[in-house]
């Protein structure tokens, strides 16, 4: 599933253009940081181009279960996983879930809609 959230990832940076990296982060976290060593992933990112403004990470087992607690999502098993995508507003803590398998448009609507609220205040 990993490559089919990748490359809805890559369109959804298209889509955005130059709003990736300046008011739009795209954050892609390893679920097998055991092999998805740092090199490993860079390589592996490479193929979908990320620009400034995609971050992919990786860490010890213990601290990716710590961040996808604190997202409020889990996994039993990093190859059973759910193709999950979040879209939120940290300032704001609101966040919605969906399977990323949506695809990038409806990504961007969910961006496009938090952003007009964040314009609005």
């Amino acid at each position: 599933v990993c490559p089919l959230i990748s490359a809805n990832f890559k369109r959804l940076q298209d889509k955005l253009g130059d709003r990736v990296g300046r008011d739009v982060w795209l954050i892609s976290i390893s679920l097998d940081p055991v092999t998805d060593t740092p090199a490993r992933l860079k390589e592996y990112a490479s193929r979908y181009k990320p620009r400034s403004g995609w971050i992919w990470l990786t860490g010890s087992q213990e601290s990716v279960e710590r961040v996808l607690k604190g997202l409020g999502t889990t996994t039993a098993n990093f190859r059973d996983h759910s193709p999950l995508t979040l879209v939120g507003d940290g300032l704001r803590g609101q966040w919605s879930i969906f399977n990323t398998l949506v695809g990038p448009e409806r990504l961007r609507s969910e961006i496009d809609g938090l952003s007009a609220m964040r314009k609005r205040r």
